[in-house]
């Protein structure tokens, strides 16, 4: 184990989780405010080009970074950008924040891409899931000229996979047919000639006697006919206390990278600042004072950043208007929410 520099380190498409959790981060700052040690990182240096990717330690990374860190401990291991992206998706089975079904299904996908001809049962044991769960991921973003290569198994052996069986083929001299697949004789007053029909929908038609559509057939009326249930709606996204978000104003909550991407700068340049103390580039400036300005800047953007729809006005503010609860936006931050709205708003 030793110390390495945040600067150095590689994070670019490593992370096998789906979302970053910004409390979590929140709750390992303070921990190293409070002077407390947490677990070392690990990484994985490229013999080549002495890179360092990162496989294990994303959220502890981060809070390093926003607590104004400027190294980190890290545990280092010997292997290339797939090594530590193989590593990344079988980690945080033990410990660490808890996975998701989101998280594992991004931890499947990610050994498939490293590993593709690797078995269903060896990517299951590694990222902690069922054989049956990346059955299906693997049907899904795998191409189909891999269906039947050779799998690697958990005990290192090679084995071949019948590939799927082609589907049957037609007789050269058979014809579509265009009548009703039905059986007649049980169909009492209705010509299977006519179509193909469903009569368990149909008012007058006995359901036992066929699957067939009465909109052709003679004697039903079509209009009877009970049309199928409209598809359901996909599910509104939600904020963080659950409500279902307006789509005028969703466009707040998925900018919510580029308030973090302005946190960790402001968090970069004061562990830039604090380090300097001994650097005769920067002895004139004054390090308390830009210290504390960076942190009313830092809290000032952290408090923008969308938590909920507007408790007064619903998030219909943009659309009217206006409202003093949230300036407008419809959304209103966490700060916002904790120290301003009402107790009979929350409830």
């Amino acid at each position: 184990m030793q110390e390495i520099s945040l600067e150095s380190i590689r994070t670019d498409n490593m992370q096998s989780r789906a979302t970053i959790d910004k409390d979590h981060i929140a709750d390992l700052v303070e921990t190293l405010k409070d002077r407390k040690k947490l677990p070392p990182i690990e990484v994985y240096k490229d013999p080549c080009d002495k890179t360092l990717w990162l496989a294990d330690g994303f959220h502890r990374v981060l809070a390093h970074q926003e607590a104004g860190k400027r190294s980190i401990k890290a545990e280092i291991h010997k292997g290339c950008k797939a090594d530590a992206m193989w590593h990344s998706a079988g980690s945080n089975l033990t410990h660490g924040l808890r996975r998701n079904n989101a998280d594992k299904h991004k931890a499947v996908e990610m050994a498939l891409k490293v590993r593709p001809t690797s078995s269903d049962q060896l990517i299951a044991d590694h990222c902690g899931v069922s054989n049956t769960f990346v059955s299906q991921i693997r049907k899904q973003i795998q191409p189909a000229n891999l269906a039947g290569s050779p799998r690697t198994g958990s005990d290192g052996k090679v084995r071949k996979i019948p590939p799927p069986p082609p589907p049957p083929k037609q007789p050269k001299n058979a014809k579509t047919s265009t009548k009703a697949h039905i059986q007649p004789s049980t169909v009492e007053g209705c010509d299977p000639k006519k179509a193909h029909i469903q009569p368990s929908t149909v008012e007058g038609c006995d359901p036992k006697k066929a699957h067939i559509q009465p909109s052709t057939v003679e004697g039903c009326d079509p209009k009877k006919v009970k049309p199928p249930p409209p598809p359901g709606k996909p599910a509104a996204p939600k904020d963080e206390l659950g409500h279902p978000i307006p789509d005028h104003v969703q466009v707040l909550f998925d900018r919510v990278g580029e308030v973090q991407e302005l946190l960790t700068a402001l968090s970069n340049v004061r562990g830039v600042i604090r380090a300097a103390a001994d650097d005769p580039l920067y002895s004139e400036v004054n390090a308390q004072s830009v210290a504390t300005g960076i942190a009313q800047a830092y809290d000032a953007i952290k408090a923008t950043t969308p938590y909920c729809v507007c408790p007064w006005c619903h998030g219909q503010a943009p659309m009217q208007k206006g409202c003093n609860g949230c300036a407008g936006r419809g959304v209103i931050g966490k700060y916002r929410y904790d120290n301003a709205v009402p107790r009979e708003l929350k409830k």
